[in-house]
């Protein structure tokens, strides 16, 4: 029988963390930074669920977006 790892070998690159599509940088009240990689906003938006932050990340048009979360949901004008 053969090794399970040697046969996903060629396919562990894809699930390594550093694939994920979105790099998202979370800004809190305090001013504090952080950054959070997703493979989507749907996703990010599950992370941050209870929390109010602003959000910016660039989209997969090449296009630099800044939303606004609060508790969870991201706010609309």
């Amino acid at each position: 029988m053969r090794n399970t790892v040697s046969i996903l070998q060629p396919f562990l690159h894809l699930y390594d963390g550093n694939s994920l599509k979105y790099t998202f940088t979370i800004t809190d009240k305090e001013g504090k930074t952080s950054e959070i990689k997703e493979m989507s906003w749907k996703k990010l938006l599950k992370r941050l669920t209870g929390k109010t932050c602003r959000v910016s990340y660039i989209n997969k048009k090449g296009n630099s977006q800044t939303k606004v979360v609060e508790n969870g949901k991201e706010k609309r004008n």
